[in-house]
């Protein structure tokens, strides 16, 4: 089989975290002189005395680890890693690492990134927008005709509806798939000294459009960002392979009819252009919905980033945690259908538009088109310059340095260099 191969590496541009679906107690960890010290429970029990560990069981059966913990203090050799941390918190996301407690980034996370980027151009193509369009009415359809069994249908629709529309767009015949072609290794783990704990909070709009911010905060070990956007020796050490199969797209007229696809094979060989073109896109709302904020160190932030000169060999792209619904889906592709998505699957609070003058939720007015009527003050014929609608999605989840917004999470630079044609 013959491949083209290249080498990446990652340049990590914001706190990114990628998990392990799991969460670090109060317990399980000791904070001291701003260094977090993850317990190793094993090699602890190991260096107390035998009669201490039963007796601690006897006096203390629930508050075993508690107990342990109290043994522990910084200078002892039972942790599997000590990292930079700056707060108390009371849990915190891990993030993913080897057995060796040094953190990498799956190759599936990078992946399912560009498999979005290429979904969407794909998505701009008539006959593809046409195809997932009429699959969604279908299933809109089917939800409105059976509402007795709506819950189940929604259930089952929910879980197929997204893989439905990508199977129909990148899958070939015979279950030939045009994302086989493109083969993205894990990459090499790290020093556990490249993470740290960052304090992150949820921006969210309320009724009028300003901002509030969630009373909790949440604690994830993320890889440490370089500095200013600077591609420092710190992020240099990241790195993978990337294969794509040039069997499966080989471009001959028997291949294109025993495959069955045929446009998925340049836009998957332009990856690295139309990763840069969405990404790009993205940055352009996240300006603009900062600014409409008045989240100014945020929008800076992006417009530093949309600045940056990357080589004809670099793509930005963002992977990990926090990183929102538009960077995980093509909903928003779907504009006339995206509301009924929502209804029909509970994305988010439903759309709202409310009356400037009284924060009432208005309502379409029977008496004149396009115009409002609000359940509060009983006013008629509301004009649409009178009212507000909360956009979708409304909430943002911020890494905050200082006690002030600082980055997003989960932005890279990956660049790509080719190793030969063909293996």
């Amino acid at each position: 089989m013959k491949y083209t191969s290249f080498n990446y590496t990652v340049h990590v541009v914001s706190p990114t975290h990628i998990g392990i679906g799991e969460k670090l107690k109060d317990i399980e960890y000791l904070i001291s002189s701003e260094k977090l010290y993850v317990i190793d429970i094993v090699n602890l029990l190991n260096t107390l005395p035998q009669a201490s560990v039963l007796s601690s069981i006897k006096e203390k059966p629930l508050h075993f680890y508690e107990t342990l913990k109290e043994n522990c203090n910084p200078h002892g050799n039972y942790y599997k890693y000590i990292i930079t941390c700056k707060y108390n918190p009371q849990e915190i996301l891990p993030h993913i690492k080897s057995i060796y407690y040094e953190p990498y980034i799956t190759g599936s996370s990078i992946k399912g990134a560009i498999r979005t980027s290429l979904l969407k151009e794909l998505l701009l193509l008539h006959d593809q927008r046409t195809l997932s369009t009429e699959k969604l009415k279908k299933i809109f359809k089917k939800l409105s005709n059976q509402p007795g069994e709506r819950k189940k249908l929604i259930s089952q629709a929910s879980s197929d509806i997204g893989g439905d529309i990508e199977r129909s767009i990148f899958n070939g015949k015979y279950g030939y798939n045009a994302m086989r072609a493109l083969q993205i290794s894990d990459t090499n783990s790290i020093n556990y000294n490249s993470l740290n704990i960052s304090e992150i909070r949820v921006l969210s709009l309320n009724m009028r459009n300003s901002v509030d911010w969630k009373k909790f905060k949440l604690y994830i070990e993320t890889l440490k960002p370089s500095d200013d956007f600077h591609k420092t020796d710190k992020n240099e050490n990241i790195h993978g392979t990337i294969k794509i199969d040039n069997y499966l797209l080989e471009d001959s007229p028997a291949q294109r009819e025993r495959l069955g696809y045929t446009e998925e094979k340049n836009i998957i060989k332009n990856f690295i252009q139309l990763c840069n073109k969405y990404s790009l896109e993205r940055i352009n709302r996240e300006i603009n919905f900062f600014i409409d904020c008045d989240i100014r160190e945020i929008a800076d932030w992006y417009k530093k980033l949309k600045n940056l000169n990357l080589k004809e060999n670099e793509f930005l792209i963002q992977i990990g945690w926090g990183t929102g619904y538009e960077c995980k889906t093509v909903a928003p592709s779907f504009t006339q259908e995206l509301e009924n998505i929502r209804r029909y699957f509970g994305i988010g609070k439903k759309k709202v538009r409310i009356h400037i003058s009284c924060d009432g939720e208005v309502l379409p007015s029977f008496n004149k088109k396009d115009s409002y009527f609000c359940t509060k003050c009983r006013i008629d014929r509301i004009t649409r310059e009178e009212t507000i609608v909360i956009p979708f999605p409304k909430t943002r989840r911020i890494v905050f340095v200082d006690d002030k917004p600082a980055y997003p999470p989960g932005w890279v630079i990956i660049s790509v260099e080719r190793i030969n044609r063909e293996m």
